[in-house]
């Protein structure tokens, strides 16, 4: 039979609901939890969907084997899932998510965002914290909108993304994958982009004022940016200054072409 109840609990109270072993009928409960503003809680959920909506609190939030969805979250956010995909909305705090294996969604978040899966596609966008961090073991990247730095790799997947308005330092790597950056970035002094295999493009009216350093073990190099100073070329090589060259601009493939338009 259906049945609800209510459980109250005090600050600090760990409360457990589970079924015992036997030849009953397996236990299947939905729990709701209403915490108070400003509250910290820690959530585990081992089979299972988990959402959170519209909560002022800092979350950590675990399982086994379940899916996550968190949407109008005000507070920091920690996530992980064994197996389970992660969906984030309209955050307003610093998050940490990680997956085995699951894909991550991510929009309109306004804290640092540090995303790792083993296995799983990364995605999203309007990503304005101060810091981004993505690790893939197998699974392709796609943001845009993204204001601020960058620190991104994976083992093998693509990385995409468009709209963005990169900052110092930004350094991205793929094992077998192409890398494609495309929007403003003309504050991005000093990068390091690096594929084992696969392609690297670079798209913008606004390059960055770098001194370049390109080279790519099997591959073209296709500079179509203007106003490339001091320039020095070979089959698979290529430097150059643009404007004041405050910083170097690394980019290197093992295999692959390097495009810059």
């Amino acid at each position: 039979p259906n049945a609800s109840q209510v459980l109250e609990s005090k600050p600090g109270e760990r409360v457990r609901i589970y079924s015992r072993h036997g030849d009953g009928v397996p236990l299947y409960v939905d729990v709701a939890v209403k915490l108070p503003a400003g509250a910290s809680a820690d959530l585990t959920n081992h089979v299972g969907f988990i959402k959170v909506l519209a909560v002022k609190n800092d979350l950590s939030l675990h399982s086994d084997s379940g899916d996550m969805q968190a949407n109008k979250l005000t507070g920091n956010l920690n996530a992980d899932t064994g197996s389970g995909d992660i969906g984030l909305a309209d955050q307003d705090g610093a998050v940490v998510i990680r997956t085995g294996s699951g894909d991550v969604k991510a929009s309109n978040v306004k804290g640092s965002l540090n995303i790792h899966t083993g296995s799983g596609d990364i995605s999203g966008g309007n990503i304005q914290g101060d810091s981004l961090e993505t690790v893939t073991g197998s699974g392709d990247v796609v943001l845009d909108d993204r204001t601020g730095s960058l620190n991104m790799r994976a083992g093998s997947g693509d990385i995409h993304l468009s709209d963005i308005k990169a900052h110092p330092g930004t350094t991205i790597s793929t094992g077998s994958g192409d890398i494609t950056l495309a929007g403003d970035l003309s504050g991005m002094e000093g990068f390091d982009l690096h594929a084992g295999s696969g392609d690297i493009t670079l798209s913008t009216s606004q390059p960055p004022p770098v001194h370049l350093d390109i080279s790519t073990g099997s591959g073209d190099i296709n500079m179509h940016w203007s106003g490339v100073n001091n320039v020095t070329t070979s089959d698979d090589s290529f430097s150059g200054d643009i404007g004041a060259a405050k910083a170097v601009g690394k980019i290197h493939t093992g295999s692959g072409d390097v495009t810059l338009k």
